[in-house]
């Protein structure tokens, strides 16, 4: 199933997919609910400031344990040459730097063991085929460059899981590291 990606806060294109270990295939999602394999996944998006996020839920529909990897591709809308992308070495966000603002991305799936990784990459390398590929760390990119985040965690039969992925605007890099952090805060608290 094919999907149409999101457009975020009209600097860059949010790409979300979704794949069941032991599936031949992954799923672009989309806004609204979607299915996959006795996966049911919602994801919704909202907006409000210098903020903009999805809410997703998955719930696992089946009897069996399913294996998740969910993988968000970030893509400036434009080409950026003198587009900076760094990925934090502590806290698996990342940061772009263009036209003079910072942009913070991140995510939080509440699942215990969950796996969480980011990585950069050149806009011309093909990641949307992943698989069980992995992704060379690279913590910083310069260029036409895009970020990935991707959670990996398990869903026992019958469970539902939700999580949120956001990316955050500013000009100041500490102004957006403490409204991440309260950010975050804020949703422990949910």
């Amino acid at each position: 199933m094919e999907a149409v990606s999101a457009l975020i806060n009209d600097h860059f294109i949010r790409k979300t997919f979704i794949e069941a270990r032991g599936a031949d295939h992954h799923v672009m999602l989309s806004v609204g609910k979607q299915t996959l394999e006795g996966l049911e996944i919602q994801l919704n998006e909202q907006s409000s400031g210098d903020c903009s996020s999805f809410d997703i839920s998955v719930k696992n529909g089946t009897q069996a344990v399913k294996h998740i990897k969910l993988t968000v591709i970030n893509e400036p809308i434009t080409d950026q040459p003198d587009h900076i992308s760094f990925i934090s070495p502590n806290g698996y966000y990342t940061l772009h730097f263009f036209n003079e603002r910072v942009f913070l991305l991140d995510g939080s799936i509440n699942v215990q063991n969950m796996m969480k990784s980011a990585y950069c990459c050149r806009m011309t390398d093909n990641v949307t085929v992943l698989g069980n590929k992995a992704l060379t760390y690279q913590p910083i990119a310069k260029g036409n460059v895009k970020s990935i985040q991707r959670f990996e965690f398990v869903i026992p039969p019958s469970a539902r899981v939700e999580g949120k992925v956001w990316i955050m605007n500013g000009i100041q890099v500490e102004e957006i590291l403490k409204n991440n952090n309260a950010y975050k805060n804020r949703l422990a608290f949910q």
